[in-house]
């Protein structure tokens, strides 16, 4: 008989080393971006495979070597007078882990045959921060004259630019503009008016042009218009906002799904920039 149990606890020793492989063995996928601006797209396809959010301040586009002639494509009776310049396209690759899929609602959440646990926050945040580097040893490699640096800040990761291309072919340092320090005195405004106050202190204090493209809630929504009193002294933009977005995230939960609010923030080539909010639906354990 011992003979056999050997062989049952052998054979059972193995098929249990068969079924934690997928939760251990983590298996790798490489993505090739192709567009006027790789990162960009790289990190919303990161957003997705991870499900955690990533704002995006990026760079300015000024020199030529930069940019092409796409009036052709966007105007429908081209002016010869007025050229409209488009990012050239830019081809990265990136490497990524392979994230466990959800599991199975009919075994109660047991993992489905051949399934894997789902992965819980932090795993995936770490999943997302070693994606994010990838994408910027991409970039470089594919010979992307930028730099970018990945923080995380209020459990948001950050990509933001570090330098630009000048128009003489040099790069030149730039300041994250929304690390510079503002002050919100004390007072009770509505979340509109405070973002919007936000964006007209920046503007002031940077000596650029800072507006809102999307907001991150509808202008007449309660998330929008209830009254805060969230305000600051001497502390940097972005500390700002993202306070602002996580008191208004959490009055957006539900039973069913939460979420949490990013951005991106561009277009600084004339000394303007747009901010551009999206969400970012989270499924923790």
């Amino acid at each position: 008989m011992l003979p056999n149990i050997t062989t049952i606890t052998r054979n059972i020793l193995l098929l249990t080393s068969l079924t934690l492989c997928p939760l251990v063995c983590a298996q790798s996928s490489t993505v090739e971006v192709t567009e006027g601006q790789p990162i960009q797209k790289a990190i919303k396809m990161i957003e997705n495979i991870y499900n955690v959010p990533i704002s995006f301040e990026d760079t300015r586009y000024v020199n030529e070597s930069l940019l092409v002639d796409v009036t052709e494509q966007v105007q429908r009776t081209p002016d010869p007078s007025h050229r409209i310049k488009g990012l050239k396209t830019r081809t990265l690759l990136f490497t990524y882990k392979l994230p466990p899929p959800d599991p199975s609602p009919a075994n109660g959440g047991w993992p489905s045959t051949g399934g894997r646990w789902r992965s819980s926050r932090q795993e995936r945040e770490e999943g997302a921060a070693d994606a994010l580097k990838s994408v910027l040893e991409g970039y470089a490699a594919a010979g992307g004259p930028e730099s970018f640096a990945v923080v995380k800040e209020g459990g948001i990761f950050h990509v933001t630019a570090t330098n630009f291309l000048n128009p003489n072919g040099k790069l030149q340092q730039l300041p994250a503009i929304l690390d510079t320090k503002i002050t919100i005195p004390p007072g009770q405004r509505t979340r509109a008016a405070l973002l919007n106050e936000i964006c007209q202190v920046l503007s002031k204090t940077a000596a650029v042009q800072v507006g809102i493209w999307d907001s991150p809630y509808n202008e007449g929504s309660n998330q929008m218009q209830a009254v805060t009193a969230i305000s600051g002294s001497g502390v940097t933009a972005r500390s700002l906002l993202s306070q602002l977005l996580a008191e208004m995230d959490g009055q957006s939960s539900t039973k069913h799904e939460t979420w949490e609010t990013a951005w991106t923030i561009g277009g600084g080539a004339n000394s303007s920039y747009f901010l551009n909010f999206h969400h970012v639906i989270l499924r923790d354990n």
